[in-house]
């Protein structure tokens, strides 16, 4: 997928952006969380992060789109909630 960068936030070390879809225009949040300098057990929790995430499907429930790798850090793409 392709996003235009619209704004972030950082919330507890990790770096979430506002994007747009290319591909709808709907927004979306990429969650970053960057790898390079967590313990092994670290980075499973947030593998099994997304895995959780993946198997979730209720409408109170943020949705979960995709996840990336993009140089060191672990990119997660997320419904955005507004409000």
């Amino acid at each position: 997928m392709v996003f235009v960068y619209i704004d972030w936030a950082c919330v507890v070390c990790r770096i979430v952006h506002l994007c747009r879809r290319l591909s709808d225009r709907k927004l979306v949040i990429i969650k970053q969380i960057p790898m390079e300098q967590m313990t092994a057990d670290e980075r499973q929790a947030a593998l099994n992060e997304v895995t959780v995430l993946s198997m979730l499907d209720h409408p109170n429930i943020i949705r979960y789109y995709e996840n990336f790798l993009e140089d060191t850090a672990l990119m997660i793409v997320m419904e955005y909630a507004e409000g």
